[in-house]
């Protein structure tokens, strides 16, 4: 990926990209290419106050859907979420996985968010979301002069400078 700053003077050295998964996908399906190859995910919900109920209805649908092979982790030993988050891409690395799903322990997504986020071929992509008390501004950094209201109007992702990691995908 290509360098570019941040706007504080320092560099990132990769593209964060968003992606609204309202609506529907015009993304080609890459899942089924993905299962020949033998692609091993590694789904992670980092959490240090356990999961809600509609976060992990959520995990089993998309996971139903997308038939994908997953190692779950479930890191909890960590003293805060961030720190748990470190164990989940410590264990990825471990089991030879080549993506790394993290979900926040209460979110709570379509069936396809795997597939939607997979089909874009992006080394990180993250999903809109909002914060849980108002005005419900989504977490996220954005390039330029975008705001919300421009964003979620997006149908295909779009660069930006920093995503919460609500809903991620890296490789």
């Amino acid at each position: 990926p290509e360098s570019s700053g941040n706007g504080n003077g320092s560099q990132c050295c990769v593209n964060l990209v968003a992606l609204t998964l309202s609506g529907q996908s015009r993304a080609p399906k890459r899942s089924a290419l993905l299962r020949k190859a033998g692609i091993m995910l590694t789904i992670a919900i980092p959490t240090n106050r356990g999961f809600k109920a509609r976060t992990v209805e959520s995990l089993m649908n998309m996971v139903a859907h997308s038939k994908l092979d997953y190692h779950f982790v479930f890191p909890t030993e960590g003293y805060n979420t961030a720190e748990n988050r470190n164990l989940a891409v410590a264990q990825a690395i471990k089991n030879g996985s080549e993506y790394l799903l993290i979900s926040d322990d209460d979110m709570v997504y379509p069936k396809d968010s795997l597939e939607r986020l997979l089909a874009h071929g992006k080394d990180i992509i993250g999903v809109l979301y909002s914060v849980r008390k108002l005005p419900r501004p989504f977490v996220i950094t954005y390039e330029g002069k975008m705001n919300d209201e421009e964003a979620k109007k997006r149908t295909e992702p779009f660069r930006c400078e920093a995503i919460g990691t609500g809903l991620m995908l890296v490789k």
